[in-house]
């Protein structure tokens, strides 16, 4: 026998097509510098259940540390620090480097808020993809679409890839303004950490 024809194993849910709030987890977290030489870290992630369970949204998170100046780097540490809050990590633990900050990041679970943002930027000028708007505990009532598809796109979802390598970046992590706090904080905090053993 080659295989057994099984529904529950298909490309369902491949590519996320509406805007909304989504339980994740994180497949990516990718360390580089920005245009200006700040770190930044691209986070990608895959998304833990609903409709479009197991789809990734790809290349629509970047938090970049900045610290030129004494205001940038309190914000910078406001939104890292955010970012961990809402994963579950202790109050009190330390992190080291943000080399160990984008590792640690890896497999940890979180809601996100994502919208459909226009691209500014090369061949994507004028094209929609999802951003990352805002992270969340965990929704224990799971994700939830929004039923906002990209503007422009047809009803038979042939609109395009869902996101693109190219000028699809979250700006929040310039411009301060994440952190907001997201639905059903009530959540479990922590959830599948070893705290004896943090990741950082």
């Amino acid at each position: 026998m080659l295989f057994r024809v099984d529904s529950n194993n298909t490309f369902r849910g491949q590519r996320v097509e509406e805007a909304g709030t989504y339980n994740v987890e994180i497949v990516k977290s990718e360390l580089k510098n920005s245009s200006n030489g700040n770190p930044m870290i691209n986070l990608d992630y895959r998304v833990l259940d609903g409709t479009y369970e197991g789809a990734k949204i790809e290349y629509a998170d970047t938090m970049t540390w900045i610290d030129s100046d004494p205001e940038k780097l309190e914000r910078s540490i406001k939104r890292f620090n955010d970012l961990l809050v809402k994963i579950g990590i202790p109050d009190g633990t330390q992190v080291e480097t943000i080399q160990d900050y984008a590792k640690g990041l890896m497999g940890q679970k979180l809601n996100v808020t994502v919208e459909w943002h226009q691209s500014d930027y090369g061949n994507n000028a004028g094209n929609y993809f999802l951003r990352v708007k805002y992270h969340n505990q965990l929704d224990p009532e799971g994700s939830k679409p929004n039923g906002q598809k990209r503007p422009g796109a047809s009803s038979n979802g042939s609109g395009g890839s869902q996101n693109s390598k190219t000028g699809n970046y979250s700006n929040w992590g310039q411009n301060g303004s994440h952190g907001q706090p997201g639905p059903n904080q009530q959540a479990p905090q922590g959830a599948g950490l070893d705290f004896n053993n943090p990741p950082f």
